[in-house]
């Protein structure tokens, strides 16, 4: 088990490595990312409109509120619907003012903690499974990282809009960090 944990631990600090040089070194961890233009009176708007609430919203909104029923909802899909052909549409993950601007070394820190879970769960799963030689090792734990890029930014894409750039752009960044990461996970890791 402290094997395996050693190999995770491993996995993690390869898979954070290339994740900081994808973003601060290439194009990748900025693709499809544009900055809105005349920003101010937007800005004005959701802080007037939205005030202290950290929170993940759609627009146009349904009209029902906080926690509608499932019934509510279904009454309400057509007309919702044809509000979408004639309003803009997206999402906004909203902060108030304040709340930003010391948080990168508290987000790197948090990133880290989720490449340390993924890659001990990579090397779990490898250590229990019946694969051999080191390109095998290597590519299980590849396809575990193509199979979470998919199922996370496949979805948001699909769902929320998310550009097509973007999205290609951290499955990329994805699939490679666990490239990385299955390297020393394959050494690293007992064999079943």
């Amino acid at each position: 088990m402290i094997r395996t944990l050693i190999a995770g631990l491993a996995g993690a600090i390869a898979m954070f490595l290339w994740a900081s040089f994808a973003h601060m070194a290439t194009p990748l961890g900025h693709m499809g990312v544009e900055e809105m233009p005349n920003e101010a009176p937007a800005l004005s708007a959701l802080a007037a409109s939205l005030g202290e609430e950290h929170a993940f919203y759609f627009y146009p909104g349904v009209g029902l509120g906080h926690h509608p029923s499932m019934e509510e909802m279904k009454a309400a899909m057509p007309a919702y619907l044809e509000k979408l052909k004639t309003n803009p549409w997206g999402i906004v993950i909203y902060h108030p003012p304040g709340s930003g601007g010391d948080t990168m070394m508290k987000n790197m820190i948090v990133e880290f903690g989720l490449e340390l879970v993924a890659a001990v769960i990579a090397a779990f799963l490898l250590a229990g499974a019946a694969v051999s030689g080191f390109l095998n090792r290597v590519g299980f734990v590849a396809a575990i990282g193509a199979i979470s890029a998919v199922a996370t930014n496949g979805s948001y894409w699909n769902w929320y809009g998310f550009p097509t750039d973007y999205t290609l752009a951290h499955m990329a960044i994805q699939f490679v960090g666990f490239i990385a990461a299955g390297i020393p996970i394959a050494l690293l890791a007992p064999r079943s």
